[in-house]
């Protein structure tokens, strides 16, 4: 399992409807569904730069079911977590239309409960990244665990990881 972070647009736009609709997305301007480039060097060739063909790329193919999603949201200032629930999606005419189902496990976790080094890794300006904060993955899970069980409120300022 991998720990991903996936943002919700520039400024947030998505947030809501990746809570709402159960899913994490994407967009960086292709209009067509990932799975028809056989290979990531084709796909560099019709999207929007070599960094958004690289994302586009990870988010379809290398994110596994079962990988963990955080998703830094920006308006609160809180963290969501899920868990990726299913295979890759393109939705024409939708926005995103780039999508993964997700199982949102939380979606406004404080940022307080996370340390210092796992807040760095997570706040990095991709839109889509693996999370290299050591041991991430058992830390975010842990968090998790103490948020669902009732232990992580809004009103505590523990750091749980």
């Amino acid at each position: 399992m991998t720990a991903w972070v996936v943002r919700g647009g520039g400024r947030g736009e998505f947030e809501e409807t990746f809570l709402s609709d159960g899913v994490a997305g994407i967009h960086f301007g292709l209009s067509r569904s990932v799975t028809s480039f056989g290979s990531r060097e084709l796909l560099r060739e019709h999207a929007e730069g070599r960094k958004a063909a690289d994302q586009l790329w990870n988010f379809v193919h290398v994110i596994q079911n079962g990988d963990l999603i955080v998703l830094p949201r920006k308006s609160p200032r809180v963290i969501a977590v899920g868990r990726i629930a299913g295979d890759y999606q393109y939705r024409d005419g939708m926005d995103p239309p780039h999508v993964r189902p997700v199982t949102w496990m939380a979606s406004d976790i404080a940022r307080t409960h996370f340390a210092q080094d796992l807040l760095n890794s997570i706040g990095g300006p991709p839109t889509v990244y693996r999370v290299r904060a050591e041991d991430a993955e058992s830390r975010i899970e842990k968090i998790i665990a103490l948020y669902q069980s009732g232990a992580v409120t809004d009103d505590s300022n523990s750091t749980f990881d």
